[in-house]
């Protein structure tokens, strides 16, 4: 059986990551009809303009969910614990699900990030 990440999982990362992600970003937005997650960074303060959104695809989410479980993976600035809760999360899953109740505010920031950066940016 192949462990997948179901809508529910999805929709419960992403509602921690509206907590993770606070320190850094003024909004987020989840669109579940047109499977997107839109992340406003917070102003800096030494910018002219207002910062873009950031229009993450779910798709997005999950390969970058998928990235982090990679032992091998090499993503800037990801913080081991993130990848302990995203691997126990897969190995905890049942159902062709993973165990979302393992992804916290933290880690699902980190998520984030390397789907919207590749890296970790902040934090």
């Amino acid at each position: 059986m192949t462990t997948k990440i179901s809508e529910e999982s999805l929709l419960d990362m992403l509602d921690a990551a509206g907590y993770g992600i606070s320190y850094w970003a003024a909004e987020a937005v989840i669109d579940e009809d047109a499977r997107t997650y839109t992340v406003t960074p917070e102003e800096h303060p030494t910018e002219d303009r207002a910062p873009e959104p950031i229009v993450i695809p779910f798709d997005g989410i999950i390969g970058a969910f998928w990235t982090i479980s990679d032992p091998d993976a090499e993503v800037k600035h990801l913080s081991r614990l993130t990848q302990s809760y995203v691997n126990q999360a897969v190995a905890d899953g049942e159902d062709s699900d993973i165990d979302a109740g393992h992804i916290d505010a933290h880690a699902a920031d980190q998520i984030v990030q390397v789907a919207a950066f590749g890296e970790v940016v902040f934090g």
